[in-house]
């Protein structure tokens, strides 16, 4: 075989090798990208599970009918996952209006259980 043969061939294997390297460090660098998004999402989520939420609880049994009063609820934190969606998150968005149903005491207060408000120019 003569030195033009072995030269070719050496620099194929060369460039070969360089190629597959950068394909490599491509495939690499794809990999390290995908993994620090996958680790960032990944502590968003634990965060949310770890939060907590602010929920209105009845201190006592409130009749149908009847104006909540301040002293007759208490806010409360609990995880975020198990908060109702209508759950009412503030004693002062309750306070002053009208129960629409019988409540028991330690219930949750929920937005279907707030009389609704008439409007003020309406006779």
């Amino acid at each position: 075989m003569n030195t033009r043969f072995w030269i070719t061939l050496a620099f194929g294997l060369l460039g070969s090798c360089g190629l597959s390297g950068c394909v490599n460090q491509g495939i690499v660098d794809k990999i390290a990208a995908q993994e620090k998004t996958f680790e960032a999402k990944q502590k968003e989520l634990e965060s949310k599970l770890e939060s907590t939420g602010a929920v209105v609880y009845t201190t006592e049994d409130v009749p149908a009918g009847s104006v909540f009063k301040k002293d007759q609820m208490e806010e409360r934190q609990v995880d975020t996952d198990r908060v109702p969606i209508d759950a009412m998150t503030s004693i002062a968005v309750v306070q002053g209006r009208k129960s629409k149903f019988d409540i028991p005491k330690g219930q949750i207060i929920s937005q279907h259980d707030i009389a609704v408000l008439k409007p003020w120019n309406k006779k």
